[in-house]
């Protein structure tokens, strides 16, 4: 399991003065993030237009770090998508201007001294527009006032805007017609194992499910089989765990709980911390950064999808439908308890599989790659638990994340574990887009 420090997050924006950019928002735009945020960049650093573009929107798409869904809210997974489409832009117009890698989803033509700051941050702002509209006051105030700030002349950053615009129109070419938050009626099956929606709640986008992945030829590709019998030894094994451990009242250690806590934290605000925390650590120009940004959205988005798809596609009861009705699930080694509790909320989507580990193991993938080693020594932060943990490898990372989800009360262990290989095969594939070219 990852080793627990108590400081402040690790993310950063890009703090004013001594030599530092801010990407503290103009009066009236969105709130800084995360107390305790660290600079990160020097001015003048070509990664900080990506860094600062990447916090930028995951402020605006998740400004209080909830998991709130009332009017006008954008939940979690749909952040991750909008970030996912966003970074894939960006990261076409940089590789259009600095070469090295395969572009995503096209390489526009270059006009000669093409700056690729302000082509990423033209491509960023073009996709974000054109998904939230409502937005686009705000958002136009944010590109100009960071494109004063790329020291080129005027003639450069005005062929690097082209370059970017060319690059996110390309892009959102490809999404005509890819189901994005589209209106979608789920009905979950009934009887033993059939997941139970929450009273009152609709089902969590349920069109993630059925939304064009970005990498992946469709959400259903590697779709596991279906849930263990609920009649067999490993189901009732499983389920036992969790009365023991997952419950609001368990024999859980404090280490189990703080670790099961801390996994409850915004994934969009978490991951993407780490992202921002990592490519400063290692020192990534502007074009390691916008690929390490695409990455990590556009394959964790996709880990998600594939969740997402079995999720919707099984319907499979979560723990605490199962203890409760333990009693109808036809296994003698199983007992009911109508009292029990998850020690943590639920989202409200059905259990199999565990998209927090899939979007883990993705990431763990991307960080293994990117940095071109299995000792990723990475470090995430919770503003649940106000900690930090260390991650050494990527399996460090993927097994704190099973043993969370069941010491939570929230997934199955089978379901984590196959959410973990999910995830693996995901981020195989998906990787390839983002292949070094010579």
């Amino acid at each position: 399991m990852g080793s627990v420090t108590r400081r402040g997050f690790i993310g950063g924006v890009l703090l004013a003065g001594a030599g530092a950019w801010s990407s503290a928002p103009a009066v009236g735009q969105v709130a800084a993030g995360a107390a305790g945020v660290a600079p990160t960049a020097a001015v003048g650093a070509p990664s900080a237009v990506a860094l600062n573009w990447n916090l930028f929107a995951q402020q605006l798409l998740q400004p209080t770090g909830g998991m709130t869904m009332g009017p006008g809210t954008i939940s979690m997974p749909k952040a991750f998508v909008l970030l996912a489409a966003m970074h894939a832009a960006m990261y076409d117009a940089v590789v259009a201007i600095e070469g090295g890698y395969q572009p995503y989803a096209s390489r526009p033509t270059v006009p000669m001294r093409a700056n690729a700051e302000a082509a990423a941050v033209a491509a960023a702002h073009a996709v974000l527009v054109t998904y939230l509209p409502d937005q686009k006051m705000m958002l136009d105030g944010e590109f100009y006032r960071v494109l004063s700030l790329i020291p080129v002349l005027s003639a450069e950053k005005s062929a690097g805007v082209e370059v970017g615009r060319a690059a996110a129109a390309a892009f959102l070419a490809t999404r005509v017609g890819d189901g994005f938050d589209a209106v979608v009626t789920y009905l979950p099956p009934t009887g033993p194992g059939a997941w139970v929606s929450m009273p009152a709640m609709p089902p969590l986008d349920p069109w993630i499910a059925q939304l064009r992945p970005f990498t992946m030829t469709a959400p259903s590709q590697f779709r596991p089989g279906l849930p263990p019998s609920l009649k067999s030894p490993g189901y009732a094994k499983d389920l036992d765990e969790l009365a023991r451990l997952g419950g609001a009242v368990s024999a859980r250690t404090p280490v189990q709980t703080e670790t099961a806590a801390f996994w409850t934290t915004n994934g969009v605000i978490q991951y993407n911390d780490m992202f921002r925390a990592v490519a400063v650590r290692e020192g990534m120009r502007l074009r390691e950064t916008a690929r390490l940004l695409a990455m990590g959205n556009i394959v964790g988005t996709d880990s998600m999808i594939a969740t997402f798809d079995s999720k919707y596609h099984y319907g499979f009861w979560r723990p605490r439908t199962a203890i409760a009705m333990a009693d109808i699930d036809g296994n003698p080694r199983t007992s009911p308890d109508p009292t029990w509790m998850p020690a943590f909320m639920v989202p409200n989507h059905p259990e199999y599989v565990a998209a927090h580990t899939s979007f883990a193991s993705a990431v763990g993938e991307v960080l293994t790659s990117a940095l071109g080693t299995r000792r990723i020594e990475i470090d995430l932060s919770s503003t649940v638990t106000g900690t930090t943990h260390h991650y050494a490898t990527a399996e460090d990372l993927r097994a704190e994340v099973e043993n969370a989800r069941v010491w939570g009360g929230m997934h199955f262990r089978n379901s984590c574990v196959l959410g973990t290989a999910l995830g693996k095969q995901v981020a195989s594939q998906g990787l390839k887009a983002f292949r070094a070219v010579r």
